[in-house]
């Protein structure tokens, strides 16, 4: 039974159905009782069994963008991919318009079918781990879902690893196409790239965590580069050869906003995002099209 009332703060609606309550404030009257009364029929709806019979699973992922990524490292990643993961067409219709109600693991592997068509298996986990979490928040937070959907649907098959160490020729021919040279001065963006290029190798760091260096997060007497964010979300310390501050050294001239590299960096040069062990990668740490190379 629903219940509206007003408050210092506007209209107060509050819905009650077997014994699960639920409430929010509006401007308006009007938007509360259309508010009670959609959530009584989605509460009563999820009472039976059903899962809510007005919401979409384009809301679950439009609300889980608004409230759940901004609280995340990886929130520019996710608003980009949430869209992509409801705008899929799925037996005639966008995934997004699929009532909570009506969705069955069927939908979800005919989603995952489609995304792997386009991308790899491993970008496809990805984004099926996203959707995941977005409806375990609406079943557990929310009251949206009465079961998580995604339970009985297998994941992509994991690829098998790539490693290779990255040989002199690749290292001297990456150097030579950024106009870099042993002993000469770093005047050009694309230098600085290159020198970025020998400190991941030099120091294993993530691309991520060579572009946040800044310095006074650079200890030269002690010998070790603070990083306060990492991807695994704790702080750490990265020991530097003697070979990693000379390195830095070449960039000291170039600090710009407090930073050693250029951000964003230069047109046509993109970090990958792998994370370098040592002398050995998974994919070179950066991905640079010779052709953009060549302009530089």
């Amino acid at each position: 039974m629903a219940s509206i009332q007003k408050v210092a703060k506007g209209w107060r609606a509050q819905v009650m159905v077997d014994g699960q309550r639920d409430s929010r404030t509006f401007d308006t009257k009007a938007a509360a009782m259309a508010w009670s009364a959609q959530r009584e029929t989605e509460l009563r709806s999820i009472a039976n069994g059903s899962g809510s019979k007005t919401l979409t699973v384009g809301d679950v992922l439009k609300e889980y963008e608004l409230k759940v990524s901004p609280t995340k490292r990886g929130a520019r990643w996710e608003k980009l991919r949430l869209p992509l993961i409801g705008n899929r067409v799925i037996g005639g219709r966008k995934f997004g318009d699929i009532k909570l109600a009506e969705l069955r693991p069927s939908h979800i592997a005919a989603w995952r079918d489609a995304r792997m068509r386009e991308v790899s298996g491993a970008s496809t986990s990805r984004e099926m781990s996203l959707m995941s979490h977005a409806f375990l928040v609406a079943r557990k937070e929310w009251g949206w879902l009465v079961t998580n959907p995604m339970a009985e649907v297998k994941r992509p098959p994991e690829p098998p690893g790539r490693e290779r160490s990255i040989s002199e020729e690749e290292i001297e021919s990456l150097l030579t196409s950024m106009g870099y040279e042993e002993g000469l001065p770093v005047e050009k963006p694309m230098q600085r790239v290159a020198v970025a290029f020998l400190f991941a190798i030099e120091t294993a760091m993530r691309s991520s965590e060579i572009l946040t260096l800044t310095a006074s997060s650079v200890n030269y007497k002690g010998k070790f580069a603070r990083l306060p964010m990492t991807k695994n979300g704790t702080a750490r310390n990265v020991p530097l050869s003697s070979r990693a501050i000379e390195l830095l050294k070449m960039l000291r001239q170039w600090i710009k906003a407090n930073h050693y590299l250029p951000c964003p960096l230069p047109a046509g040069t993109r970090f990958s995002g792998k994370r370098a062990t040592g002398h050995r990668f998974p994919t070179s740490p950066f991905t640079i099209p010779v052709t953009k190379l060549s302009r530089a």
